[in-house]
């Protein structure tokens, strides 16, 4: 089990105070006896405001954290309960959960900078997992990004290059973006389970999907790339550079993956 971190990924960061505005009714308490522990129906309710602003994954485990009782020394349970008060707040005009929103305080936790050497790399890619883990290191695209391909691949342009496939993707999800998913061929669609998947990894013991991003960047620059390239293949490049470098960027990470995928293959016949 990786120590680092009580689940695969780790939440985001405290989201800003919610905004309590005029329209809320004076008085209105018909939600203070849930602030401990949520009804069903505001959880059903709360589930469907946090997946138009967060990853289903990610949603998931704030049912998961809501389910227990408020643990200050835990992220994810803190981070949880504060999406909560803030949707009671901000969508039930709920003056009490807008109070217990300001009380929380996430206990804030350095960079996560492990890189997971390549032997747990190959012990991913033994397991039965092994097919996940491969379209995660060769992509170094985020694992909830992977899960919509997987479902969506028969309805995705793909174009392919020498010795690679990249798919057209144009997704954005707050900060997150993602251009172009690149692979060593196409990929077939699968129907997936996330919260499956995450729990399969978990009892294996095997490295949170997050940090193949991780292991995959480390092994472009090594092969070479740049790092405006590998922030264009993983979804970091800013909108502004994008609109006005987009063909010479695009161009640039074509060369970058060819070499990526070159050596990417040869690793893994050793395998």
């Amino acid at each position: 089990m990786n120590p680092r971190r009580p689940t695969p990924s780790g939440p985001e960061p405290d989201p800003p105070a919610p905004r309590v505005n005029a329209s809320m009714s004076r008085g209105n308490n018909s939600n203070a006896g849930v602030l401990k522990q949520p009804r069903v129906k505001h959880l059903s309710q709360f589930l469907a405001w946090c997946r138009e602003r967060a990853s289903p994954e990610t949603c998931s485990q704030y049912e998961r954290y809501l389910a227990r009782p408020l643990n200050p020394n835990n992220r994810w349970s803190v981070t949880a309960w504060k999406r909560y008060y803030r949707f009671l707040c901000e969508e039930k005009g709920d003056k009490r959960a807008c109070e217990e929103f300001s009380k929380i305080r996430s206990k804030r936790s350095g960079s996560d900078l492990w890189v997971p050497p390549d032997s747990e790399i190959r012990r991913a890619l033994e397991s039965p997992l092994g097919w996940l883990y491969s379209l995660l290191i060769q992509s170094g695209l985020r694992f909830s990004e992977l899960v919509r391909i997987l479902e969506e691949a028969d309805r995705l342009e793909w174009y392919d290059g020498e010795g690679y496939s990249r798919v057209l993707l144009a997704w954005k999800r707050g900060s997150k973006r993602a251009f172009w998913g690149y692979f060593l061929q196409r990929v077939e669609p699968r129907p997936v389970s996330p919260d499956r998947l995450q729990d399969m990894r978990q009892a294996l013991g095997l490295p949170g999907f997050k940090y193949m991003r991780k292991w995959a960047a480390t092994k472009m620059y090594e092969a070479g790339c740049g790092e405006a390239e590998v922030d264009f293949i993983q979804g970091r490049t800013p909108d502004s550079v994008l609109r006005k470098h987009y063909l010479m960027i695009i161009g640039k990470a074509d060369e970058c993956y060819k070499r990526y995928a070159a050596w990417l293959r040869g690793w893994l016949v050793e395998l």
